[in-house]
């Protein structure tokens, strides 16, 4: 339900929740390079209201050329992030697309369903917007 309102909220635009999606992934704090080792999830993306606008703003954007290593506690520069943690990256990549496909066939499905009519109005957005 929390997925049905958020996906409201974005006026049920796909390219709005893959650019929510696009950059929480390139994000090096979301992924987890922070002094806490915390990483963004789905149930956090779509928690509240707030979460997806945030990323959506930048506010979680990487700064430029520069990142916190979280297991050295120390700044570093990336002259490049090419060949940086490789084989993470690759992971990382391979779930992503995985999570997408997902995302996007839950959503596929929750339009469907209300373009059928099948979902009651539980939010009220849609007479909001």
């Amino acid at each position: 339900m929390k997925i049905r309102v958020r996906f409201e909220e974005m006026k049920f635009n796909y390219e709005t929740l893959q650019e929510v999606f696009d950059k929480c992934e390139a994000s090096f704090f979301m992924r987890g390079d922070n002094n806490r080792g915390w990483k963004a999830d789905f149930d956090w993306i779509f928690t509240n209201s707030q979460n997806w606008v945030k990323v959506l703003e930048g506010k979680y954007d990487n700064q430029p050329n520069k990142m916190y290593n979280a297991q050295h506690g120390t700044a570093s520069i990336l002259s490049t992030s090419v060949g940086y943690g490789t084989t993470q990256s690759e992971r990382n990549a391979a779930n992503s697309a995985r999570q997408k496909c997902d995302i996007l066939s839950t959503l596929a499905k929750c339009q469907q369903d209300y373009d059928a009519g099948n979902l009651p109005a539980l939010t009220g957005v849609e007479e909001k917007l």
